[in-house]
């Protein structure tokens, strides 16, 4: 495949081309590769130094006509990745800002594209270079700040800004992959790109006061910031908080749909989506192996009543639950219609929370069956965390009972934070998973799980209640109670007033009548 030249040194761009047509002589690195282009370190005589090349493919690459079509007509309006990223590196490189000096660029022959720029040596990724010691991180955030506000003080805006796209060596750090950079010197435009970081940063862990260190560097605000300047950090703080929303959206919705990670699967009249490590007899045999603890009132049935049937069974290797529901009213079965069925909903559900970083069970599969476009019936298949301890099992004394305070308040706190409501969020729910070398707290109950953006004060109430009541006295005492609620609303206070709030939880609490009696708690004895 040919190249056509059009920027760069004539002796580099021979090399280049002599070693597509024989990639043997010089055996190239790939950094990155994806179905749309490949990133390779490669070594040439011809280079003063270690060179990569990006190849963007031809846009037959794109799986669908209309993406193929698109793709074409972009390239046509000189508007398409590869012609949008060299028009980037060779400005903003003119303005002065950290990026890869652009050293050749060729549009190859049947539609696809070369970029070549330095290596740079000695660069690590941002997540890899936060890895280190705290005064390190608070470095690297501010110079990450400066270098973000030196672009849009150029007055361009990145639009595609997360860790993925910066690098971090001893000169600082650099910016990569400029497909989106635009001219845009608004304070909106440069808001937006702060926020996509600031999220980024968030799902990295970086701590809260090193964002801000962050925002205030790439805002170029004073410490003693009057007061339309504090409205700008807010502002991007709920940009980013929208940012969260948009993008678990678009994640989660992908797992309703064919691809890589997930296939299309029909067992009879039923049908669904498994998971692609889950093979098609895997699941065959978990439904064969469930099916045989029904008929038999096998050891392995967990419950098997008019609404549902659960058994925790082996196929091919897999320790797996399998929970079938069956909607015999034919006003859930409407519901159903528009919320989906209770397999799929947990299928989205379990999915939905690794997305949003937290711990539940894995479903593997998940199968309906629909009457005239109305689920009737279904069933999911999920990982099994019965070899693991179950929080409603934990006793005061127990080694875990040390550290289960502080992992519920991590796990709510995430949940709310990302607009996530479990609906019957109680210890029974509640797994202490073991993940590599860690222990952390797994949700099952997962057809009960919705993500809605935001969620109202009422909602969260409701859900620190039904948590709260299902741990009695003697496990969380009545004064770490009081402090976890303290941190609680340091992160995400409430609108209608924090204490009144807390009284309300009190409340709800109690009249569940489960294991919280609010034995020392001062507002239990107003409640009763």
């Amino acid at each position: 495949m040919k190249s056509k030249w059009i920027s760069g040194d004539a002796g580099l761009a021979a090399a280049i081309d002599r070693w597509f047509e024989d990639p043997g002589q010089h055996e190239g690195e790939i950094l990155a590769s994806s179905a749309y282009r490949r990133v390779v370190r490669l070594e040439l005589e011809a280079a003063p130094s270690s060179i990569v090349i990006k190849e963007f493919f031809p846009n037959r690459a794109r799986r669908s006509a209309s993406g193929r079509a698109i793709a074409s007509l972009r390239q046509l309006a000189r508007r398409d990745p590869a012609e949008r990223e060299w028009r980037a590196l060779q400005r903003l490189h003119a303005a002065g800002i950290s990026i890869p000096k652009p050293l050749a660029y060729a549009r190859r022959a049947g539609g696809g594209a070369l970029i070549v720029t330095p290596f740079l040596e000695g660069v690590s990724t941002l997540d890899l270079a936060l890895d280190g010691y705290a005064f390190e991180k608070s470095r690297i955030m501010r110079s990450v700040g400066e270098l973000i506000f030196s672009l849009h003080d150029k007055g361009f805006a990145h639009g595609d800004l997360h860790a993925g796209n910066i690098l971090v060596g001893e000169k600082g750090p650099v910016l990569i992959d400029l497909q989106r950079v635009r001219e845009a010197d608004s304070e909106s435009a440069a808001n937006r790109d702060i926020a996509f970081l600031d999220f980024s940063l968030y799902q990295l862990g970086v701590s809260r006061s090193n964002r801000l260190r962050f925002r205030i560097a790439a805002t170029h605000l004073g410490h003693f910031r009057v007061a339309n300047e504090r409205e700008r950090l807010r502002e991007i703080g709920r940009a980013s908080q929208v940012r969260a929303i948009d993008y678990y959206r678009g994640r989660t919705r992908r797992t309703r749909r064919v691809g890589d990670e997930f296939k299309a699967v029909t067992c009879g009249s039923r049908s669904g989506l498994r998971r692609a490590e889950f093979s098609e007899e895997a699941l065959r045999a978990a439904l064969a192996a469930h099916q045989s603890e029904v008929d038999t009132r096998g050891p392995q049935l967990i419950k098997c009543d008019h609404r549902a049937r659960v058994s925790a069974v082996r196929a091919l290797g897999h320790e797996v639950v399998v929970k079938e529901v069956v909607k015999s009213s034919a006003r859930k079965r409407l519901a159903d219609v528009f919320r989906g069925s209770a397999g799929r909903r947990a299928w989205v559900g379990g999915h939905g929370l690794q997305i949003r970083g937290i711990a539940a069970a894995t479903p593997l599969a998940y199968l309906e069956t629909k009457r005239w476009g109305v689920p009737i019936a279904s069933l999911v298949v999920l990982e099994d965390l019965s070899s693991t301890r179950c929080s409603a099992d934990i006793k005061p004394g127990d080694p875990e009972a040390q550290h289960l305070a502080k992992q519920l308040l991590r796990l709510v706190t995430r949940l709310h934070s990302t607009g996530t409501l479990h609906a019957d969020l109680q210890s029974m729910h509640i797994y202490l998973a073991k993940r590599g070398e860690e222990t952390e707290l797994s949700l099952i109950g997962l057809e009960e799980v919705r993500f809605l953006g935001r969620l109202r004060d009422q909602q969260r109430i409701q859900m620190l209640s039904e948590v709260n009541a299902t741990f009695d006295d003697d496990l969380i005492g009545a004064g770490v109670r009081t402090g976890l609620f303290a941190q609680y609303v340091h992160n995400l206070p409430f609108d209608l007033g924090n204490e009144r709030a807390r009284k309300k939880i009190v409340q709800r609490s109690l009249a569940r009548n489960q294991r919280w009696r609010g034995r020392d708690c001062d507002l239990s004895r107003n409640s009763r």
